[in-house]
């Protein structure tokens, strides 16, 4: 009965790194998505300062019009979202 008790303490141990592995790695990817959030918002704002200080005709030299302009960030910021998104799974993330 002892060999059982003794034989289970290091799988029990395992078992629960592995599970704390696995809450620091969502926790990791909540807070790395959340600066990322952060900073593309901030990019956001930047970039449509500088785009509403130009004039018409600058606009239509890039192909955008002024009404166009919200909508053209938008777009670019949904494909720059697809283009990086990330494809690891829980494996590659804690190691094994």
């Amino acid at each position: 009965m002892t060999m059982i008790t003794t034989a289970s303490a290091p799988t029990a141990r395992r078992s629960l790194r592995r599970i704390l592995l696995m809450r620091a790695a969502t926790l990791r990817r909540a807070l790395n998505n959340w600066i990322a959030s952060v900073i593309a918002h901030r990019e956001r704002q930047a970039a449509i300062v500088a785009l509403s200080e130009l004039n018409d005709r600058e606009l239509k030299d890039i192909g955008v019009y002024r009404g166009q302009v919200f909508q053209t960030l938008e777009n670019a910021a949904i494909a720059r979202t697809r283009h990086h998104r990330p494809c690891l799974n829980q494996t590659q993330l804690i190691g094994d």
